[in-house]
């Protein structure tokens, strides 16, 4: 959309008789934000601003909207008391250490449930996460070509271009994500860069003395796998471990979790029937994935499987577009007829 149209219809959604009126004749839906990092310029983090963030909540907070966790959203909806107020729900990703410390403490600031995925060998310092020390990797190589082999195919890596580590997690997602971790390895070796056993600063997980802080303060945690592989590439009995085992951890090192379960990276191709199943079959509340969109409260009474396909919004970096994507207009363009 245009940047002109998206000034028209963020100015027409914040006209309170247009969006009172509007509102009450769309159905009930969720609007569900999805973070990841938190922005430390001094520690070369890039994410969202902290700033910006405290604005956004602020936004929300004085326009009549209402905050809601992952879990009441999902257990109003399917007993369809919604309502049509103005729901926005938050969560993150991963379990860095500013995702509790720093966001943690804006959203506790706005009394804003904010409800927190672990990857849970990563709190546990057993790993860091493949996707990052990649990224970590081709920050640090001297290198500006490489020749990779992943699923028998060499694929030729130009370390010049700012977006390569993306292309190369990419790749590992769709064609090898089973051997995420030994590929990064070889690619390290490759790239002729030493990975300390546990991750520089700006890499560093959470602990869980600082996740029961947070949770006293109204955070909620819940399991987001192992090891942060793509679960669709791994074995049943790969992705039942994956579930289980994060899900074990959380309950053993929280005390209120949510009974969520957060796929990674989360795209539709990422996760697929096998996982769903599983979960249904542990009694999950339901799962979220990355993928664009609102949750519908009437697709959640009527659809099955759809409490664990929830999608979620990334909160976008322009605070036209963030005023827009909370409105009823983006939700009636996202939920028009293709």
């Amino acid at each position: 959309m245009p940047y002109t149209y998206k000034k028209l219809f963020a100015r027409a959604a914040t006209v309170k008789v247009i969006d009172r009126t509007v509102k009450q004749l769309l159905p009930d839906w969720v609007t569900v934000f999805m973070l990841h990092r938190i922005e430390i310029p001094e520690l070369g983090v890039h994410g969202i601003g902290q700033q910006y963030l405290r604005n956004c909540l602020q936004y929300l907070r004085d326009g009549g909207f209402d905050f809601i966790s992952l879990e009441d959203a999902i257990k109003k909806s399917l007993a369809n008391e919604l309502e049509k107020k103005k729901w926005i729900s938050f969560s993150i990703d991963d379990g860095y250490f500013e995702q509790l410390s720093i966001a943690g403490e804006i959203f506790h600031e706005f009394d804003c449930p904010l409800t927190c995925f672990l990857i849970t060998d990563f709190v546990d310092r057993k790993l860091w996460p493949w996707d990052h020390k990649l990224v970590y990797i081709m920050r640090e190589t001297r290198k500006k070509q490489l020749s990779v082999n992943i699923d028998g195919k060499t694929y030729n890596l130009d370390l010049d271009n700012p977006m390569v580590h993306r292309a190369a997690i990419d790749l590992i997602r769709k064609k090898a994500a089973q051997n995420a971790y030994h590929i990064v390895d070889e690619i390290a070796e490759l790239a002729e860069v030493d990975i300390p056993s546990q991750p520089p600063e700006a890499f560093q997980a959470t602990t869980w003395d600082k996740v029961r802080e947070m949770e006293k303060k109204g955070m909620r945690c819940a399991p987001h796998s192992v090891t942060h592989r793509i679960m669709a590439r791994l074995g049943d009995e790969e992705i039942r471990d994956e579930i289980d085992r994060s899900l074990a951890r959380i309950r053993q090192e929280c005390a209120n979790p949510a009974n969520i379960f957060c796929y990674p990276s989360g795209k539709s191709d990422e996760f697929d029937q096998r996982a769903i199943d599983h979960l249904k079959s542990i009694r999950m509340d339901g799962a979220v994935s990355a993928e664009p969109g609102y949750l519908s409260g009437p697709r959640m009474r009527n659809d099955p499987n759809y409490r664990f396909d929830i999608p979620r919004m990334t909160i976008p970096d322009n605070f036209t577009e963030f005023k827009l994507y909370v409105s009823w207009a983006q939700y009636v363009r996202e939920n028009l007829p293709r």
